[in-house]
């Protein structure tokens, strides 16, 4: 569709599009999915996430598939993650310099016998048809039998043409040829003397792949930032950064409700609750009102915000087991917790372990507040 100048996204699973051979294979998938996962971990709306297939005329040269992970953003769609299936074209290509089987040696614990393809080459004749691309022939054709995939891919095309494309440079993933006709010649199927032979393997040989990722920040908190910034429809002065509290840089906010010492007093001790968590704290003990700090707390992006109050000093003055109020950024709505219980709370919210949502507002007193 791309070539055809569209861009109508197509929803489909991953593994179907593994099967239909869209995906270039299952390993390469699963990078793609790791990648869409991380997007959604951080925060960003799947609407707003797309994954594109490099065309053609595009792909990196040592690339047999490539994929990007575009966000829309204000300026369109932005690729900000690339995904490559280099395949073994590294090290196939430097084992063709070398002259060095760059390969992975697994014994296997019982042998295997199979009908696999193998070459007897004519030396001869292909050193007088090709002179000094006899020798990169020879090892292009020894470095194919590694692969049985691969040998099988070979006598199919030398069935189908009475010729193999082989290539002088490393052999392409998706074909016998290298993906620049300038790269291979045309052997005679004679030459290559292909067979099937009946082989017992003992140690398994076979050339590492690479799947390369390669994400980019930048592009990524941009779109994150544009992505969770938007203000309170009965408040346009109110605005919000709905950052997912894992990545949010602060987690908690710390307000008493009066700055006076009995309140402020309970602030460094439940700082040390929440930070014996590793739970990132910040306290804002100055004169403005609660509302005006759960403002302040919204831009910057803190998920939650725990509120020293009237009910938690009588309650540590009375030596009873206290309570505060923790507010989550979003809704603004508010739940009374007890101090003991709140670093396990807070720990469990910010791991995705819990969700803020009705099941979790059941399990604890909603507490009505005006200027939240």
């Amino acid at each position: 569709m791309q070539s055809s100048g569209s861009e109508k996204v197509c929803m489909t699973r991953v593994d179907h599009a593994i099967e239909k051979g869209i995906i270039d294979n299952s390993t390469l998938g699963y990078f793609l999915v790791r990648i869409y996962l991380f997007l959604l971990k951080i925060g960003l709306h799947p609407d707003i996430i797309r994954f594109r297939q490099h065309q053609s005329n595009e792909m990196a040269h040592y690339a047999s598939d490539c994929w990007d992970a575009e966000l829309l953003t204000s300026y369109g769609w932005i690729e900000c993650v690339g995904c490559a299936d280099r395949a073994a074209f590294d090290l196939t290509v430097h084992s063709l310099k070398t002259k060095e089987k760059l390969v992975v040696r697994e014994r296997l614990s019982t042998p295997v016998t199979e009908l696999r393809v193998v070459a007897e080459l004519d030396r001869k004749a292909i050193g007088i048809t090709f002179k000094k691309d006899a020798k990169l022939i020879c090892d292009a054709i020894a470095l194919a039998q590694e692969d049985p995939v691969l040998m099988e891919k070979i006598l199919q095309e030398s069935l189908d043409r009475n010729k193999v494309a082989v290539p002088l440079a490393g052999w392409n993933s998706e074909r016998s040829s290298a993906s620049c006709p300038s790269d291979f010649v045309e052997v005679p199927s004679q030459m290559l003397g292909l067979r099937k032979e009946l082989t017992t393997t003992h140690v398994r040989e076979y050339t590492p792949a690479v799947i390369e990722p390669s994400f980019g920040i930048g592009r990524i908190i941009y779109a994150l930032l544009e992505h969770c910034y938007w203000v309170r429809a009965q408040d346009e002065q109110r605005s919000v950064l709905s950052l997912a509290p894992l990545v949010a840089p602060t987690k908690v906010l710390i307000a008493p409700l009066l700055s006076q010492k009995s309140f402020e007093d309970l602030v460094s001790n439940i700082a040390l609750l929440l930070k014996s968590k590793g739970i990132a704290t910040q306290a804002d003990c100055s004169s403005a009102t609660v509302g005006k700090k759960y403002a302040r707390a919204d831009e910057l992006g803190t998920p939650f915000a725990v509120t020293i109050d009237h009910q938690t000093v009588t309650e540590v003055q009375e030596n009873i087991p206290a309570t505060v109020t923790v507010r989550e950024r979003d809704s603004t709505t508010q739940i009374r917790v007890f101090i003991n219980d709140l670093p396990d709370l807070i720990e469990n919210l910010v791991q995705g372990k819990l969700h803020w949502n009705n099941q979790l507002l059941s399990k604890y007193e909603v507490v009505q507040c005006s200027n939240c």
